[in-house]
């Protein structure tokens, strides 16, 4: 027997969904502050695989000065995409 409570059951190899009355509202403000955290978490994550002489080259590379303060790795990973981040990285590999 299909089970009510739940919203996917598989009774003899066929599945039945049951539609939620839970109404799912999305908050588009918390959603964007977490895509932005989210983002920043994973610039910082990638930023990590860096020795600091070469995060120093990035922000050369990116400001024409050298990681002085907190600020300055909040610069980086304000103003860099992950993209070029991962290409960095996959560089250093070769």
């Amino acid at each position: 027997e299909v089970e009510t409570s739940s919203l996917l059951s598989v009774y003899e190899n066929n599945v039945f969904f049951k539609k939620s009355s839970h109404k799912n509202e999305i908050n588009r403000i918390k959603q964007t502050d977490f895509l932005k955290w989210f983002t920043g978490y994973c610039k910082l994550y990638l930023l990590s695989n860096f020795r600091f002489d070469e995060i120093n080259q990035i922000n050369n590379n990116l400001f024409g000065n050298y990681v002085s303060s907190e600020k300055d790795l909040i610069n980086i990973i304000n103003e860099i995409k992950i993209n070029d981040l991962i290409k960095l990285i996959l560089k250093q590999e070769d």
